[in-house]
């Protein structure tokens, strides 16, 4: 069965973060992720060559991140490279063409020989930020500008009875190979997602919800810690069957988290496409 939009986008975002033990700040706005990631790409080297191929393969697997000696994406959409390169989630995009989550293309870039050793030595974000930028920018002729809009978001909060996560304290539900985990992956099968999340701050946690959710998610649960967790939530990857019992996201929070998502609506900073194109060939 094919992945909805969300759950591609989800499945994406979390493949390119699994397994870092600190991604740094969480910018939910693109104004503040624009101008870290331009802040980044001055320290980045340049890719001295980019290829982009249509990919015409029709499969929804697809794999991407930097290489050690610049990028490469085999199977994406542009609408993952947007979201990648500015730190956004689903609301965040503004005008963006119909093509650009619907055609995948076959991405690839290299830094001259000369500064291929400085790439490995980057932190993981600040290049995929900075080598994204570049491609959408040189190849996608990507022209947008960033504005702030009122729109619908969630504010995370302890639920009733509080956050049922501590600081410190191990995760009762990791299995053995993660009792030394630190950083946060995803994994599950049709119908049910696993989130596992290890002696990590609550960042990486706003940024699955952003994208399951398709909203920006605003950190109002007042914890600061490094925290040790499982979280088990029905996916929309297929229906669950009859006898599944996993419950859905919301109520998952809930109860295995002790927090909760309330709707709400707020200043959002977006990124508004003025252009965007297809690529000429190479």
């Amino acid at each position: 069965m094919g992945l909805s939009r969300r759950q591609r986008v989800l499945s994406a975002v979390v493949l390119g973060f699994a397994t870092v033990a600190g991604i740094g700040q969480v910018s939910t706005g693109a104004t503040n992720a624009a101008a870290a990631a331009d802040s980044g790409a001055e320290k980045v080297p340049h890719l001295e060559v980019i290829s982009v191929k249509p990919n015409k393969a029709g499969s929804n697997g697809s794999s991407w991140g930097p290489t050690p000696d610049g990028v490469m994406g085999k199977n994406i959409t542009v609408h993952l490279m947007l979201l990648n390169a500015y730190h956004l989630n689903e609301n965040q995009i503004i005008g963006e063409p119909k093509w650009s989550d619907e055609e995948h293309f076959d991405v690839s870039g290299k830094v001259a020989d000369a500064n291929a050793a400085r790439v490995p030595k980057l932190p993981m974000e600040q290049k995929r930020q900075a080598f994204f930028q570049q491609v959408l920018k040189e190849r996608f002729g990507l022209i947008a500008h960033n504005e702030t809009r009122a729109l619908p978001e969630y504010v995370l909060v302890p639920a009733k009875g509080g956050a049922k996560i501590e600081d410190g304290k191990p995760d009762p539900n990791a299995t053995p190979e993660m009792k030394n985990f630190s950083g946060f992956s995803t994994g599950g099968n049709g119908s049910s997602m696993i989130f596992r999340f290890g002696d990590s701050q609550i960042d990486p946690l706003l940024i699955m919800l952003s994208n399951e959710t398709g909203r920006t998610v605003v950190d109002k649960t007042g914890l600061t810690g490094k925290y040790s967790f499982t979280l088990k939530f029905k996916s929309d990857m297929a229906k669950a069957a009859a006898d599944d019992s996993t419950p859905d996201l919301f109520t998952a929070i809930q109860e295995q988290l002790g927090l909760k998502l309330e709707p709400t609506k707020g200043p959002v900073d977006v990124l508004v496409i003025d252009k965007l194109e297809r690529p000429a060939e190479n």
